[in-house]
């Protein structure tokens, strides 16, 4: 119960009441004491207190400080505002890593838009899809995809919906002349209309989605995952803490950004699902390295040969990638092994132990195995080694067959491996199947315009992925 004794003092001439307990009324939330969480914020901060640190580096001799990158991100957020985008529009873009889809991360979510990332590796039908369902409102176009943005556009004219403002972008690193439409504006011009003062709009609410992803759909259309400011902003920060990544970081864009993450499947299990080969926004490490003040490299086509000149040039220290990558690099007949130590967090079809080992040995690349959907901002789980495997005795060769072992991130609430017809969980024995399931504050708001698919994602309290694994004795997770 809450007590209010009146005082008879004053303070300054105004009257006062004292209020007594937890509940009460001046304890209450204010804009002092509470800020609705964004990712958002990340940008503003690098800005303001490390102007003239590099925030990307594209090419040979592109490179763009904080300072600047904001700018840019201020002006194009005024651009879309003066073309009447508001809150829960839906902008759509098409790109490589570069830095246009980089800062579209900030510029978007700062119109209080919602970011929609296209998969390049689409056919014109899929996307054309997501773009009449997510009610897309411009898109913005890197011109390697210009001829397959207008077969999707063709299609939607043909359906009736009405075309979305295109607007292309011209990337210095992309030499080959394509030939646009008439109709299509070019990003500079555009962003270059916008306000250099305009202020990012933050949300009301961190649970306003900020992003829309789509499924791979394999079994039928699409789906659209909505997640908010709230969940990108911890999942943001839960690489930084899960990946002991350090201020400063260099980081080489391997990763698409259309990317969220892709399925992760123990080899010692022999249930393959392959439908988790999501879109999604890079592992939100655009969000990340903002807030760690890191410095991006981009590169549109990913080569051995390119990987090993920026990574040793450039001492990068982290990159994410598919196990492709590093079997690409490892088959490279020129490689080196790098002067300084590079860290790799890599999801999908794991890699064999010895990979991961001559990863090591032959590259001096430390590689971390992740686990994550698009349901679930990216990574949830990765492979931290339990020093109690080495003070119990454990080999090095047993340490490294448990290289698929994983835990959960510090800012989920449970991650477990269960019967999914009795909520029950399996025996911590490595051996028994059952449905792994997610609930916490980085788990999607749901599907967007598909309630029953998303009723059926929260049954019983959790976010059931549909994927298969096991539990070993200390909780580690297996998938």
């Amino acid at each position: 119960m809450l007590i209010l004794k009146r005082l008879g003092a004053y303070n300054r001439g105004i009257r006062f009441y004292h209020s007594i307990g937890f509940d009460a009324p001046y304890l209450q939330k204010c804009s002092a004491n509470y800020v609705p969480l964004t990712p958002i914020s990340f940008i503003e901060r690098a800005a303001l207190q490390y102007p003239k640190q590099l925030a990307y580096v594209h090419g040979k001799s592109y490179s763009v400080t904080w300072e600047d990158s904001y700018s840019r991100v201020r002006k194009w957020a005024s651009a879309l505002y003066k073309q009447n985008i508001r809150k829960n529009d839906v902008i759509s873009i098409i790109a490589p890593n570069s830095p246009s889809i980089f800062e579209a991360h900030f510029a978007i979510p700062g119109v209080s838009g919602i970011i929609h990332t296209i998969n390049t590796r689409l056919d014109a039908k899929t996307i054309a899809f997501q773009l009449q369902h997510g009610n897309s409102k411009i898109i913005f176009v890197d011109s390697e995809f210009t001829n397959l943005i207008g077969e999707a556009l063709n299609i939607l004219k043909k359906s009736g919906f009405k075309i979305p403002l295109v607007i292309y972008i011209h990337d210095k690193e992309f030499k080959t002349k394509i030939i646009e439409e008439k109709n299509g504006m070019d990003l500079e011009d555009f962003i270059g209309s916008g306000d250099e003062n305009f202020t990012l709009h933050h949300p009301a609410d961190e649970w306003d989605a900020i992003s829309l992803n789509y499924t791979s759909g394999t079994t039928g259309n699409p789906k659209g995952v909505v997640i908010h400011h709230r969940g990108a902003y911890l999942n943001s920060l839960s690489n930084l803490v899960e990946w002991n990544m350090h201020k400063f970081p260099q980081f080489l864009w391997v990763v698409p950004m259309f990317h969220c993450t892709q399925i992760f499947i123990s080899p010692s299990l022999a249930y393959i699902n392959l439908k988790y080969f999501f879109i999604g926004n890079g592992w939100n490490f655009c969000w990340s390295l903002s807030a760690s003040i890191g410095c991006s490299y981009f590169i549109r086509q990913i080569r051995a040969d390119s990987l090993f000149e920026i990574i040793e040039k450039n001492k990068i220290q982290y990159l994410c990638g598919a196990p492709v990558t590093m079997l690409t690099m490892l088959a490279y007949d020129k490689k080196i092994k790098f002067s300084h130590e590079v860290k790799m967090w890599t999801a999908g079809a794991p890699p064999p132990p010895a990979v991961i080992k001559r990863f090591s040995d032959e590259l001096n690349v430390k590689t971390q195995t992740a686990y994550g959907l698009t349901e679930t901002y990216g990574p949830i789980s990765c492979h931290n080694p339990d020093p109690t495997w080495i003070t119990t005795g454990l080999t090095a060769e047993e340490r490294l067959n448990k290289c698929t072992y994983q835990v959960g991130d510090a800012t989920i609430d449970r991650l477990i491996v269960c019967n999914p017809d009795t909520m029950e969980p399996v025996p911590r024995d490595g051996k028994t199947i059952g449905e792994v399931m997610i609930r916490g504050n980085i788990v999607m708001k749901g599907y967007l315009n598909n309630e029953s698919a998303t009723l059926d994602a929260f049954k019983n309290g959790y976010f059931h992925t549909g994927d298969l694994g096991v539990n070993h004795e200390n909780g580690n997770l297996n998938q």
